[in-house]
């Protein structure tokens, strides 16, 4: 497994409801520093999600987090087919994390 992507991976694998919001904002503040300037397609979008992401996480502010949930899944997603060989699976994966606690908290 990417080691990026593997903190979100294990941590979503738990299930949204289960991952703790301090360590949820800690890590969404991570992607945003590696995303910090990227050139690919939907990194504007993944930025703007996130930071939105960030912002309810650290403002205790979950309501319709769900649909940001499926929202950033879908940019994601979209980025899998652009995203270096080794990473793509990872990539999908999470993808598909975050489409499931997307729809497990709408």
């Amino acid at each position: 497994m990417n080691p990026d992507l593997e903190d979100t991976i294990v941590a979503l694998e738990a299930g949204v409801a289960n991952v703790d919001p301090n360590a949820a904002l800690q890590n969404v503040q991570g992607w945003r520093t590696r995303l910090d300037g990227a050139d690919f397609p939907h990194a504007d979008d993944l930025r703007v999600g996130l930071e939105e992401l960030s912002t309810r996480l650290a403002n205790g502010d979950l309501k319709d987090v769900g649909e940001l949930l499926a929202r950033l899944a879908n940019y994601v997603n979209a980025t899998v087919s652009y995203a270096p060989a080794d990473v793509r699976e990872d990539l999908a994966r999470l993808g598909d994390l975050l489409h499931r606690g997307g729809t497990d908290v709408i």
